[in-house]
């Protein structure tokens, strides 16, 4: 017998299904072998086999999707003899609609991904230039006016970094990284970040670390500074008088494993239970007028409750209307020995002298971003606008290391790598790049690069590198 739903599906009489399988009916091999395998593997095996989704093709050409439950039955007999029931639901809107949605979230991480790179690109060169022109002599008045370009360009950084991470994390493409750190280091950026914002209003800004805690420990340093910037920027944001504190504390567990706990406590605005309710969702604010008053994207705070879990910690909160707010990040480390922290060097005294470094990039402001930064090296810097000039240059020039864009027109860095790799030249290449995805530099590791730097570049950051790779060169 046969029921009208398949009969429909497939668009025959019932008749003319009685006593055939549905491998007769799907005119696609792909899709007959599937179907032959998975009976064979439930009649041998005797073991009923669930599969969440599979393609069947209609009589109107038509791909349909199933999920399907196959069962042995008269498992008494030898494999060949026995027979099986399958029971199929039609779950193809479901299908459709999980594609679409798929489709939509890929188009939203691509743009997203687009809008990073066009933004970061020109705030590489505020923020950089900001840097170089901070080592400057300057009067009071300058000194005031390039603090305040700075602080924006971070504070529009942040942004866009927050909206970058959230459209990995909902991906799933936010990678966590475990590399040795000084503890004191937490501190050390909010001092530097906050310390004049919070003398500005007034506030005492107090910051205390445990004695008993280790000196260094493993993890994301910086998804940690990430999230630690964001309580405290919060935190002094709505805070108008009173105090604003961050203390390190926590306890060994073990005498290779610790539990940091991070608090930030303020005597600010406070909030309700209601308001608490939505403190982690998403482009929300505990309270509609705050977007109006002071700003922010909503982000923050979700952002830093899903960077704490994916480091296997938790984000709790405390607070009362206009007593004040104590956030607690509490997560496990692993101990780390001051040998083992790489993580701060000094650069003041590091010297590129005598070193032909190639700059592959397209944009002529970032050029001379990258050449001031590389002069300040003591290096010698030769500048091409593409791939092409850079491969070019290659074979009538000598070069230590080769500075590479990803993105550039006529030969890009990823086609430019490759060439050059491939006739044979072995200096080390570090792609630069505005995009800071994983994709893209797993795609340029392939081509043959020896590490990527993102775009704002940090110039001690880039002579760290360039150190590391030319020191015994």
């Amino acid at each position: 017998m046969v029921n009208q739903t398949l009969a429909a599906v497939f668009g025959v009489p019932g008749e003319a299904i009685i006593g055939k399988t549905d491998a007769d009916f799907s005119p696609r091999p792909e899709e007959i072998e599937a179907f032959l395998l998975d009976d064979q593997e439930v009649l041998n095996s005797g073991k009923i086999k669930f599969i969440p989704e599979e393609p069947v093709t209609d009589s109107n050409g038509q791909q349909r999707w199933f999920q399907t439950t196959k069962i042995p039955l008269q498992l008494n007999l030898p494999p060949k003899k026995r027979r099986l029931v399958g029971v199929a639901t039609d779950i193809t809107h479901r299908k459709q609609r999980q594609d679409k949605a798929e489709q939509a979230s890929l188009a939203k991480s691509l743009f997203v991904a687009n809008m990073s790179h066009e933004i970061r690109t020109p705030l590489n060169a505020i923020i950089g230039f900001g840097d170089l022109l901070s080592q400057s002599s300057l009067n009071a008045s300058q000194r005031e006016c390039l603090d305040n370009i700075q602080s924006s360009s971070q504070l529009l950084l942040g942004i866009i970094n927050d909206v970058l991470d959230f459209s990995k994390i909902e991906s799933g493409k936010l990678e966590m990284e475990n590399r040795p750190f000084r503890l004191e280091e937490l501190l050390e950026q909010q001092r530097a970040l906050f310390a004049r914002q919070a003398d500005e209003k007034g506030l005492a800004f107090v910051l205390r670390r445990d004695p008993r805690l280790p000196e260094a420990a493993y993890g994301d340093v910086l998804r940690l500074k990430q999230v630690m910037t964001n309580l405290v920027s919060n935190a002094i944001k709505f805070t108008h008088r009173g105090t604003v504190s961050v203390e390190l504390n926590g306890e060994y567990e073990s005498h290779r494993q610790c539990r940091l706990c991070i608090e930030v406590t303020d005597t600010g605005i406070g909030m309700s239970e209601d308001q608490l309710a939505n403190l982690f969702n998403a482009f929300t604010q505990a309270d509609v007028s705050t977007t109006r008053r002071y700003g922010g994207t909503g982000l923050g705070l979700v952002i830093s409750h899903q960077l704490t879990e994916l480091m296997g910690g938790q984000l709790t909160v405390d607070s009362e209307p206009d007593k004040g707010t104590r956030f607690r990040v509490a997560l496990p480390l692993t101990v780390a020995s001051m040998q083992d922290n790489t993580g701060s060097q000094e650069m003041a005294h590091l010297s590129l002298e005598g070193r032909r470094i190639l700059v592959a990039e397209d944009n002529r402001i970032n050029q001379t971003l990258i050449q001031r930064i590389l002069t300040r090296f003591d290096a010698e810097v030769i500048l091409v606008n593409n791939g092409q000039e850079a491969l070019d240059a290659c074979w009538t020039q000598t070069f230590d290391a080769i500075l590479m864009d990803l993105q550039m027109p006529q030969m890009d860095g990823f086609d430019a790598t490759r060439a050059i790799r491939m006739n044979g030249f072995r200096m080390p290449i570090i792609a630069i790049s505005a995009s800071v995805f994983a994709d893209e530099r797993q795609r340029a590791e392939r081509a043959g690069v020896n590490a990527h730097l993102g775009k704002p570049i940090d110039a001690d950051e880039l002579g760290r590198l360039l150190d590391n790779y030319l020191r015994d060169c």
